[in-house]
């Protein structure tokens, strides 16, 4: 069996948001960084300094902590509630090489800006809600945006229904 062969899928379901995050970055980042040429955001430079404020301005939106490190990195974190357990990293880089492409070090970037936007609003969300800790298990373990979306709406209609407190919702 041959690549063409292989049954096609869109592996990008339920993706809008994703792609929205995306193309506004990507943008934001290409109209600091384009040279006339390319796009060029050397070490250290005030167009790479210019493309960390983009990134870190975003990550400020959806509520996450940022700060810079004595190497101008800039590390974005979404606090957990025990701070002593291991935690998860990704990383990349904006920097690029002179008059390369706009997804040079952005993409891994933006992908992980874009999980960790997703994890700190679906936490928000279940934390801030008066449900009971399995509703709240459930709306956290749903698979996709939309799962997410119709769990939280079905939990929000019957907490409006339901005894002060709880959602009324069993969930088993």
């Amino acid at each position: 069996m041959t690549i063409s062969d292989a049954p096609q899928s869109n592996v990008f379901v339920d993706d809008a948001q994703d792609r929205a995050l995306a193309e506004q970055l990507f943008g934001a980042l290409r109209e600091v960084s384009f040279d006339g040429v390319g796009i060029t955001r050397e070490s250290y430079s005030g167009r790479e300094s210019q493309a960390l404020d983009i990134v870190e301005g975003k990550a400020r939106e959806f509520g996450l902590e940022t700060s810079r490190d004595a190497g101008a990195n800039l590390v974005v974190t979404l606090p957990g509630s025990e701070p002593d357990l291991p935690f998860l990293a990704c990383g990349s880089h904006l920097d690029s090489v002179p008059q390369g492409g706009n997804f040079d070090g952005a993409a891994g970037v933006v992908a992980g800006l874009a999980v960790l936007g997703v994890i700190a609003l679906v936490v928000t969300l279940a934390m801030a809600c008066p449900f009971e800790a399995v509703e709240k298990q459930a709306l956290l373990e749903a698979s996709t945006d939309a799962d997410r979306a119709e769990t939280l709406l079905a939990l929000l209609q019957m907490g409006a229904m339901g005894p002060e407190g709880s959602s009324g919702l069993s969930v088993s």
